[in-house]
């Protein structure tokens, strides 16, 4: 399988946000009414507000009883590909 171009795409953001210290973590509630913490971009609009865009969820448990580690698995040429760019 290989990562989803939209996915990529908001990895840039995320890395772009970061940057500028436009991230938070807030707990948000899922449809099913479960708390979450959730990594956010925070985005103060011209009235002074500001607007919270999710864009991942932190692991509850133990994140390596969840998923393969990438050690355990083939590398995906996505990643190969990002680990080159920040030489």
């Amino acid at each position: 399988m290989s990562i989803r171009e939209g996915d990529k795409k908001n990895f840039e953001t995320l890395q772009e946000v970061f940057r500028n210290g436009d991230q938070c973590i807030i707990e948000c509630q899922t449809l099913d009414g479960k708390y979450v913490a959730v990594i956010c971009a925070a985005t103060k609009q011209e009235d002074g507000s500001v607007v919270f865009q999710p864009f991942a969820r932190m692991f509850e448990g133990n994140p390596y009883e969840e998923v393969l580690c990438p050690t355990d698995m083939e590398v995906e040429d996505g990643i190969e590909e990002q680990e080159e760019t920040k030489a």
